[in-house]
């Protein structure tokens, strides 16, 4: 994350990823150091954009990819009768919002899309090295910055009002079945698109492994005597 003037406080700020190294010849044949060490450039590699076009990579080359801060969020409720059944939504999103990945995406969808000698060209994951280029594997990259939208169905409640007018000391009775977290619908791939980090304005959208939220089925009864 990065402050500055006139721009978002949780404005995400990293390396955008234009490739991966597919063979030795096309690694040696870029101008670009991305290691820290010159013509060094090895196949696998990540092939980071050059912002400031000194030829090597650095700090310097961070370019915005997002903001951590939605540009709007809303919530709907509204609860509809029908003779004895009466039926409560509430829906709610966000929208406009980059989400930091910190952990990585599925699995098997990483290996299957990473760098290796049977797997060369079209890879979007660079190989994981210790030296140089690899450092900035875990640091943040167009590849691990996702649209964070969603909308939310957050709570559904069903209820059915029993006619208790032959019932003299039963005043009401209504049985219900309440349901939460049915779904979500987002393009981003982690547990849970409603993150934030640090409790902070300036670390919004960092998903550090937020718990999923977990679905939810209750059913009960509202007796009145």
């Amino acid at each position: 994350m990065r402050l500055e003037v006139g721009k978002p406080s949780a404005m995400i700020m990293g390396y955008i990823i234009e490739g991966v190294y597919a063979t030795q010849e096309e690694a040696d044949a870029d101008p670009v150091d991305q290691g820290n060490n010159r013509n060094n450039n090895q196949e696998g590699w990540y092939k980071y954009m050059d912002i400031d076009g000194d030829g090597k990579i650095t700090d310097s080359d961070r370019a915005p990819l997002g903001n951590g801060e939605p540009d709007f969020v809303f919530g709907f409720s509204n609860t509809l009768t029908w003779k004895n059944f009466d039926l409560t939504l509430l829906i709610t999103g966000s929208y406009g919002n980059e989400i930091v990945m910190t952990y990585g995406e599925d699995a098997y969808d990483a290996i299957a899309k990473e760098w290796t000698e049977e797997n060369r060209y079209g890879a979007k994951y660079g190989v994981n090295s210790s030296l140089g280029n690899g450092t900035k594997v875990d640091k943040i990259t167009s590849n691990n910055v996702w649209d964070g939208s969603y909308i939310r169905l957050k709570n559904v409640r069903l209820g059915y009002s029993l006619p208790v007018n032959k019932v003299q000391w039963l005043s009401r009775a209504r049985l219900y079945v309440d349901a939460s977290q049915l779904f979500t619908i987002t393009n981003y791939p982690g547990f849970n698109p409603n993150v934030s980090s640090n409790n902070s304005a300036f670390g919004e959208g960092v998903d550090r492994g937020v718990y999923p939220v977990a679905r939810t089925f209750m059913f009960g009864a509202n007796i009145q005597f």
